[in-house]
């Protein structure tokens, strides 16, 4: 991962672009865990979908392209993954449906959209190393705990509800009180129903792949 993110900031300062270490990978750098997985954010005056080229010249890898949400994917030959995106905002028309991604967005913006304060992170890749943390999730790593930006972050997906489940089974967390209500409320007004079932599914198997025993119904 370390060679591959050298590569990153090394295509993105020839470019002249900005880019960002966001998500469950700061999350885990700052908890000394391992990963293979990077979420790369390039800024807004940037092109997620060029520089997943140049990339894929660099890292032997072929980029594949997302255009509604405006991301790109790679897949490296050491089993290393990069997603890279703009930033953007998202609505939700009704629980359960896909969001509505609009550009151009901020950093601040892009945070602000995303599940838990823990995943609310970015670290820019650069000497300076500053983290970004608008929302506190430094302080809920050190605490143990899972806690949403904002009261509908449920009721705008409730997929969410799976992924705190997970995540808190696999970090060894908490849900923050709250939160747990908020979990509680979202499920029971049926806004879990409203999901596919192919994105339920995707869920269940995510949580089946957990290194550790989940009791959650799948059905």
């Amino acid at each position: 991962m370390r060679a591959a993110l050298a590569e990153v900031r090394s295509a993105a300062a020839a470019r002249g672009e900005n880019v960002w270490l966001v998500g469950g990978a700061v999350r885990d750098l700052l908890l000394g865990r391992a990963t293979r997985d990077a979420d790369l954010l390039v800024d807004v005056s940037g092109d997620a979908a060029a520089l997943a080229r140049e990339l894929g010249k660099r890292l032997g890898a072929k980029p594949r392209r997302h255009a509604r949400f405006g991301t790109a994917t790679l897949e490296l030959p050491d089993g290393v993954r990069l997603d890279l995106a703009r930033p953007r905002r998202e609505a939700y028309a009704h629980p359960g449906a896909l969001p509505e991604v609009a550009f151009p967005a901020t950093l601040a913006e892009d945070l602000a959209r995303r599940d838990f304060a823990i995943h609310a992170m970015a670290l820019p890749l650069s000497s300076r190393r500053r983290l970004v943390d608008p929302f506190g999730g430094r302080k809920d790593l050190a605490a143990g705990r899972i806690r949403v930006l904002h009261d509908r972050s449920f009721l705008d997906d409730p997929t969410r509800a799976y992924r705190a489940v997970r995540y808190a089974a696999r970090l060894g967390f908490r849900l923050e009180r709250p939160t747990a209500r908020l979990l509680r409320e979202a499920v029971a007004s049926g806004a879990v129903d409203a999901v596919s079932g192919d994105r339920l599914r995707r869920e269940c198997m995510l949580i089946l792949s957990e290194p550790v025993t989940i009791d959650i119904d799948c059905t």
